[in-house]
């Protein structure tokens, strides 16, 4: 409570610093110097002994990229417009020092913001930028290939479109297969020895999907007593002791069904490339 009344009180000094700045008249930098001289006439009084020479002429001075500019002043309401105005910039420069101080004790002071999106919009937010960088990609070589040679080459065209959606489907499945570390109280599963298995780590494997190679990022529990290894992520995703998917592992077996292997595995070749190495 001590922290937010503090903070409070930071902020309002703030805002009375900003109705300050706010409320300036016209300003300008420079200062207000006097200047003495004589002239270019010998036989004029002002080159006599003890005479002072004209002046003070009184003259506005400031920089302007480095350099030094002179304004004249010709009378006294010209001096007092100056003088104010330069007063007004000399509050303006305390006004902007103190402004800045409070804020780096605002800075200081205040807790940081809790992030208010939900991991799932993150998550869906993290995708539709991945498809869309392989989506803007892709029309960038279309275009410029159609640039080049004057025409549509379809075949190519249709190839890259069908590469580009299974690098962004892969990306996908990928974002969506990042397990969590599980909440303190869900740290440990029975085992099937009878005790139970806790929580060791985050484990990554490589699958094989229909649109490609993903990375799959899931907790893995070990039992102290049997040393039994578990990963209760892959039998929900039906990738148990596999590194095929379930639309893999099902396009396997429809064309090993239709076609003796090597004929099978050329179909997959054609038809899954460039998934199918």
């Amino acid at each position: 409570m001590k922290t937010s009344k503090s903070l409070e009180s930071l902020e309002q000094q703030r805002a009375s610093i900003a109705n300050q700045i706010a409320a300036l008249g016209d300003l300008r930098s420079g200062s207000v110097t006097s200047t003495t001289g004589k002239c270019g006439k010998l036989n004029c009084h002002c080159h006599q002994p003890k005479d002072p020479g004209y002046g003070p002429n009184l003259r506005l001075t400031y920089k302007v990229t480095g350099k030094t500019v002179t304004e004249s002043l010709p009378d006294p309401a010209a001096i007092r417009k100056a003088e104010r105005e330069i007063a007004e910039f000399r509050k303006l420069q305390s006004l902007h020092k103190a402004f800045v101080e409070v804020n780096v004790q605002i800075c200081q002071i205040r807790p940081p913001e809790a992030d208010t999106m939900v991991p799932e919009k993150k998550k869906a937010e993290a995708i539709r930028q991945e498809i869309a960088r392989e989506i803007d990609q892709l029309l960038r070589v279309i275009f410029n290939d159609r640039r080049k040679t004057g025409c549509l080459d379809l075949k190519a065209v249709e190839m890259a479109v069908r590469s580009a959606l299974h690098r962004a489907g892969a990306a996908t499945l990928s974002r969506l297969l990042q397990f969590k570390a599980p909440a303190a109280n869900q740290r440990t599963l029975p085992c099937p020895c009878g005790h139970q298995a806790h929580y060791r780590e985050l484990r990554t494997k490589t699958i094989l999907s229909a649109v490609g190679q993903t990375e799959l990022s899931r907790p893995y529990y070990l039992c102290s007593l049997c040393h039994s290894g578990q990963f209760p992520a892959d039998i929900e995703l039906d990738v148990e002791n596999t590194e095929l998917s379930p639309g893999v592992r099902r396009m396997l077996a429809t064309v090993g069904q239709e076609a003796p292997f090597d004929h099978g595995r050329q179909q997959m070749k054609l038809s899954c490339s460039p998934i199918w190495k």
